[in-house]
């Protein structure tokens, strides 16, 4: 078995060897042959694989929400179908019925034209000074059923935009460091204020400052709901975001939540700013 120190001082000559670079946390440059202690190697080895696991993490979330996110659509165009499929076959029935009954009655109405035609004498006696004057039986032509006036029903109106707002932001300290801390989750509401459904997909943003310009347009969590929202409706819901440690806790955070729609794309933003206690 290794001695430890042997894997340090490896670790350490591995270290040396890369290009001078910008350290992410204390945002200092590096000499060459500045000695690190064995606990700061350590620890920066740590923070490299935790990195590398939530860069991992981030890239397998985004495949599987997207696979969802196909799998949602094909089952609602599915039952789209269906339901239009189940209407059609239903007017079909609701008019072969009327046609039916149409032809029953009117069937009826000459059979009993034709009986009432051979029992009524073709002339009759008056008592007056008129005689053998035939007088013709007529028929009374039977009322027409009119159908009832349906009254238009009123639809209601709807401001036409859609609003999207953060409600609340979820923050921690690291139970062993306090200069560390974590953005975990974001809760939000959606107005449909449109007078279509729509199928949201929400994207979460968390950046500073002394931040990569990168971490603007990088996801930390996405949200959708293939359902819909109903025009009219408002639907809550919350994003649980990817593991990210932030530093210098004083400055503010930016928090930006990005709303499209599965059909008509980008639809609105929303913007927040907190500090990490």
């Amino acid at each position: 078995m290794e001695d430890s120190d042997d894997i340090f001082e490896d670790f350490e000559a591995k270290v040396k060897s890369k290009k001078e670079g910008l350290d992410e946390h204390d945002g200092e440059f590096k000499k060459p042959h500045e000695h690190i202690s064995e606990k700061e190697l350590l620890k920066r080895r740590y923070e490299n694989e935790k990195r590398a696991l939530e860069e991992r993490y981030e890239k397998e979330m985004g495949i599987l929400q997207e696979k969802e996110i196909k799998v949602a659509l094909k089952q609602k165009k599915s039952k789209t179908g269906l339901k239009k499929l189940k209407t059609i076959t239903y007017v079909m029935i609701i008019i072969l019925l009327g046609y039916i009954t149409y032809l029953f009655f009117f069937n009826a109405e000459k059979s009993a034209e034709a009986e009432s035609t051979q029992d009524t004498p073709v002339s009759v006696v008056n008592a007056g000074n008129k005689s053998n004057e035939s007088e013709e039986v007529k028929q009374e032509a039977p009322e027409e059923v009119k159908a009832p006036i349906e009254e238009p029903k009123e639809e209601k109106e709807f401001p036409g935009t859609i609003t999207l707002t953060i409600d609340r932001v979820y923050s921690e300290l690291d139970e062993d460091d306090k200069d560390l801390g974590y953005i975990t989750k974001v809760v939000f509401t959606i107005d449909n204020g449109k007078n279509k459904v729509l199928t949201p997909i929400v994207d979460v943003y968390i950046y500073d400052d002394k931040m990569h310009e990168s971490w603007k347009t990088r996801s930390r969590g996405k949200y959708t709901y293939a359902i819909g929202i109903k025009a009219g409706d408002k639907h809550t819901a919350s994003v649980d975001l990817a593991p990210k440690t932030y530093r210098g806790l004083d400055s503010k955070k930016n928090i930006r939540l990005a709303l499209n729609d599965t059909e008509s794309g980008f639809i609105t933003e929303a913007n927040n700013a907190i500090t990490i206690s």
